[in-house]
């Protein structure tokens, strides 16, 4: 894939632009944690879902290109069909809530879900350049991860827990040559790139929604873009699209027990947080835990960007289970940088909360619990 493409495939605002405007690869709306224009790259805990009834029909339109082209991405598109009940339905005129437009301006993208709504019915909200398909594999690389997207899915993002080590140097003068200020890069990519989501239960490395970043941006060792469904994205596409016949019966509930409060750790770049708890759920779609820094009054507090200073957790969940958090080993943390955290916040009694949200079987948000507050401090 060409170098520029990595610009719609970085930047999560709905309208961006690097040389001129453009809908972008937007990942930003479950997993962050604010508005589809602003949001992180974690799971959110308002208005985060974009997926689209249970069964229902998608009816795909291109604006232009060949029909031997529209065919190749319609085959490879459908193989999504294969694992969950919805189905894209190609038409050749009239109306249609996917429509792809082909071109060759450097670069891909997608509306996220029921986003394409938001998109002028004369206009295109998949747009594909097709001289990144060079080979077959490259194709079905970027067709399965674009309509990943339509079907309201987010980027795979790993971050470690100690956080991301990024070479500014290289970034900066790669989207200095696109006249993107200090402030967009660190906004569009540092920020969205620092956080971690995943779509499924764990993070999944063979995902389809996984973006490598390029080479000599960070220190980590680069990935590659992946031409197949995964397991994960199969039973993925299980969960938010279930078969009819998945009907629960039961209503969704959560509880949690021995909550013994959160181990907080103090690295070099950051805190590192561990609730310590038993959670049982029934009939559940989704779990989202979340941690937040609040003032001495219990006021959540925000980062230069005007955003909270906090960070969120997304899993998928199937069926009834009871999850032990943190009761044998530290393998469930959350990592808040200190850059995210105010200066005028150095030395003085912070509060961390710890909150759980769940998605019931109607795909609602609600409230699942919240801890009481826990002192921290901050000192560098």
């Amino acid at each position: 894939m060409k170098a520029v493409a990595f610009i719609t495939l970085l930047v999560l605002s709905i309208h961006v632009s690097a040389q001129k405007d453009l809908f972008c690869h937007a990942m930003r709306s479950i997993p962050d944690t604010r508005n589809p224009d602003e949001i992180r790259g974690c799971a959110p805990l308002d208005n985060n879902y974009h997926f689209w009834d249970v069964g229902k029909v998608l009816y795909v339109k291109f604006l232009n290109g060949s029909p031997q082209i529209h065919s190749r991405i319609m085959t490879i598109a459908k193989q999504w069909e294969q694992y969950g009940n919805l189905t894209f339905q190609f038409v050749d005129s009239g109306q249609a809530q996917i429509r792809v437009g082909l071109h060759a301006e450097g670069y891909v993208s997608s509306m996220l879900g029921t986003m394409a709504n938001i998109v002028p019915e004369d206009e295109a909200n998949v747009l594909i350049d097709t001289s990144f398909f060079t080979s077959v594999s490259s194709m079905e690389a970027i067709v399965l991860h674009l309509f990943g997207h339509v079907l309201g899915f987010q980027h795979e993002i790993k971050v470690p827990l100690t956080g991301r080590s990024w070479n500014r140097k290289n970034i900066d003068k790669y989207f200095d040559s696109f006249g993107w200020t200090q402030e967009e890069i660190q906004k569009k990519v540092i920020d969205v790139y620092s956080f971690s989501y995943s779509n499924g239960l764990a993070a999944d490395p063979f995902s389809v929604m996984n973006v490598p970043l390029p080479g000599g941006w960070t220190k980590e060792e680069s990935t590659v873009w992946k031409k197949h469904l995964s397991d994960g994205d199969k039973l993925l596409m299980q969960l938010v699209y279930p078969d009819s016949t998945d009907k629960h019966k039961e209503p969704a509930s959560m509880i949690v027990t021995g909550f013994e409060g959160i181990r907080i750790k103090q690295t070099k770049s950051g805190f590192i947080f561990y609730p310590e708890l038993e959670l049982s759920v029934r009939n559940i779609k989704s779990l989202i835990f979340y941690v937040f820094h609040a003032d001495e009054e219990g006021k959540p507090i925000n980062n230069s960007l005007e955003e909270p200073v906090g960070v969120s957790l997304k899993y998928s969940n199937k069926g009834d289970k009871v999850y032990a958090i943190n009761k044998s080993a530290n393998d469930f943390g959350f990592f808040i940088p200190y850059a995210d955290i105010p200066l005028k916040y150095e030395c003085i009694v912070l509060k961390a909360f710890f909150n759980i949200y769940y998605i019931d079987s109607e795909y609602e948000q609600k409230a699942g619990y919240r801890s009481n507050p826990q002192d921290l401090v901050w000192k560098r």
